[in-house]
């Protein structure tokens, strides 16, 4: 009886707090074509502050916060939080560079953030007044540091830890397979999301990266039972990245439609070749040839503009992997387990077909022969937008590269997990006799981490001031052989797709990077050195603002 009530407890409560919202995989709101070389970056503004410094931008004294929410300013130069909230911490330096920053509640260390962004996700079990302190460190062992009371009332709970912190087993059904009802538990169903991500860059082989063109198509689903919210949603999209001498660059999303109605949404659970398209909605359709052969159809369609593909995706090197396997994230609304699978199920691909785009000027259909291309996804029960992350995607002739790892928030685990936030990375090397596979993780406790990552110059996007992204990145990854990366890529265009995600999350700024990447992989094994270099995709999100 106990049981029965507080599930209609909680069913009401969240149909109050999601009433008329939809969830969407991805739905364009509005997009910003830029190029990396030609924009003008905004002035930065003026530090008057000298030495080192740290504040708390988050949460702000004498402010009032709601589930990671900034809801009204407080009287008296109180802080109050219900719920988890998240640390966000402002550091300056003008005699040094940072080292790392430390976060403290109640004088107890609780992480050590090595940066560039420095945010971690508070969630535990926390009653009325509290103290919260950071303190950051240079390079020259000076210290300085901030700290605030709050007044918490938090009924948090650590996720668990991650079952599977290496990268797992992949097959057909466990990635691309339509895994809803294998995963459907009657709590977090109405946040189901489930991803069929391509993409391609035609490498011209010049040395110029201007005449390479880059594309994706994707399928999407969110809700497919369409519970609670009225949102049940699948949708299709393309998207044209190419210098503004070739023509514009822009996302096209498809009609969002109700999965529901017959006719709008088929997908396999095991993704094996059957009789005709294995995933079908109005935008496009995935048909399995077999695994390691793709045949991929869709359009479209917004006022004067048009993206429609006909495309065959084979496996290169490398197999099928999953860098994340139900590895926990955030309870969502702060009170339902969520947890995510992600999979690269043909990282290496080679491309084959056309792709048409019409731009409102111009009519193009590109003829990609042996392009090179990639395809991932993931199914998850939670909202996506929780995580700002960075991926890439790098390949050439002989070796590739695939890292998927989010900046923000940087959240704790049970059993002893420092932060629980994902990320591994593989690399794949065939040496002309044999191909190998090399992984790197992300470890529970940073001091064993095998990935380093850290970023060059910050811009600021126009439209959104309070965004920053990255103009260059240095990955570093080691492992216990002594097998080494060494990574660098510089941009040299992109473009914002605006993802608007329904109240009370965060709406989400995605920077789709093309750039160029340069560095070397050491094979310990063999004490071979192999040069990397060429064009490859980076991705950078962060959360939205409203435009300005």
């Amino acid at each position: 009886m106990n049981v029965k009530i507080n599930q209609s407890f909680l069913t009401v409560l969240i149909v109050i707090l999601l009433l008329c919202t939809s969830f969407v995989v991805a739905n364009e709101n509005y997009n910003v074509e830029l190029n990396g070389k030609d924009t003008e970056k905004p002035k930065p503004q003026i530090n008057e502050k000298k030495g080192l410094n740290i504040d708390f931008v988050k949460p702000k004294e004498g402010y009032y916060y709601i589930l990671d929410r900034e809801i009204i300013p407080m009287p008296f130069g109180i802080t109050r939080v219900i719920g988890k909230i998240t640390l966000e911490i402002n550091v300056f330096d003008d005699s040094s560079e940072i080292d790392y920053v430390e976060i403290y509640v109640d004088n107890e260390l609780k992480v050590s953030l090595p940066g560039p962004y420095y945010e971690w996700m508070l969630d535990e079990p926390m009653f009325y007044k509290h103290n919260i302190k950071a303190v950051v460190y240079n390079k020259l062992g000076n210290n300085a540091s901030d700290e605030l009371d709050i007044r918490i009332f938090s009924f948090g709970h650590l996720p668990k830890a991650p079952s599977h912190p290496e990268v797992g087993i992949a097959n057909q059904s466990n990635t691309d397979g339509f895994n809803y009802y294998n995963y459907k538990d009657g709590v977090g169903d109405f946040v189901y999301n489930q991803l069929w991500y391509f993409n391609f860059l035609d490498d011209k082989g010049t040395s110029e990266t201007s005449d390479d063109i880059a594309g994706v198509a994707a399928y999407g689903l969110a809700n497919p039972e369409n519970l609670l919210t009225g949102g049940a949603v699948t949708n299709s999209f393309g998207m044209i990245i190419r210098d503004p001498i070739e023509g514009n660059s822009f996302p096209i999303f498809s009609e969002d439609y109700d999965p529901t109605v017959p006719g709008n949404f088929y997908a396999s659970e095991t993704f094996e070749p059957e009789v005709g398209p294995e995933l079908q909605n109005p935008g496009g359709t995935i048909d399995v040839i077999s695994p390691d052969h793709y045949h991929l159809e869709g359009q479209v369609i917004k006022d004067d503009k048009e993206i429609k593909w006909d495309l065959n995706y084979k496996r290169s090197i490398g197999q099928a992997w999953r860098p994340w396997v139900i590895w926990p994230v955030p309870k969502t609304l702060g009170f339902i387990p969520a947890w995510i699978n992600y999979h690269m199920q043909m990282a290496n691909a080679v491309v084959n077909g056309t792709f048409y785009v019409r731009d409102g000027e111009q009519e193009i259909t590109y003829d990609l022969v042996d392009a090179k291309g990639y395809h991932d996804g993931f199914y998850s029960e939670f909202v996506f937008s929780i995580f700002e992350w960075n991926w890439l995607d790098f390949k050439q002739d002989n070796l590739s590269v695939h890292l998927l790892y989010p900046h923000a928030p940087v959240y704790s685990c049970q059993e002893g997990w420092e932060t629980c936030t994902p990320g591994n990375l593989r690399v794949v090397f065939d040496n002309g006799m044999e191909e190998k596979e090399y992984n790197f993780y992300r470890k529970c406790d940073l001091d064993q981490s095998e990935i380093f990552i850290s970023y060059g110059k910050l811009a600021v996007d126009p439209r959104y001031p309070d965004v920053n992204y990255p103009t260059e990145a240095y990955i570093t990854a080691v492992d216990q052989e002594g097998n080494t990366l060494s990574l660098n890529w510089t941009l040299t265009r992109y473009m914002i797709v605006y993802f608007d995600v329904p109240d009370p999350f965060y709406d989400t700024v995605t920077f789709e990077i093309i750039a160029d990447f340069s560095g070397t992989f050491y094979e310990a094994s063999t004490n071979t050195y192999v040069p990397i270099s060429g064009p490859g995709w980076s991705d950078w999100s962060g959360q939205a603002f409203p435009e300005v």
